[in-house]
């Protein structure tokens, strides 16, 4: 079985800072209630035909994939969401 420090060597040849990753508490509930939100967002405008919803649930589904700040993630996720409010037909 690998070691911790053989997968941070691994990561580390694929040009991957295993201190990179955050996974407190808090980056974790912006992962979950933004991701869900996604999901429904995704889900409303495949079943209404609107691409607008469809936008924005993906976004808020891939986004946490490329930022790694806590903030961040909250900030860029309740305005990607407020958009769900003001980008409407």
């Amino acid at each position: 079985m690998p070691t911790s420090q053989d997968l941070n060597a691994a990561l580390t040849t694929y040009g991957v800072s295993p201190s990179s990753f955050s996974f407190s508490f808090a980056s974790l509930m912006a992962y979950i209630i933004f991701g869900i939100v996604g999901m429904y967002a995704f889900n409303y405008g495949r079943r209404e035909k609107s691409y607008q919803p469809c936008v924005i649930g993906t976004v808020l589904l891939i986004y946490p994939y490329f930022v790694h700040s806590t903030i961040l993630l909250y900030i860029i996720g309740i305005g990607v969401s407020s958009l769900l409010y003001f980008w409407r037909d």
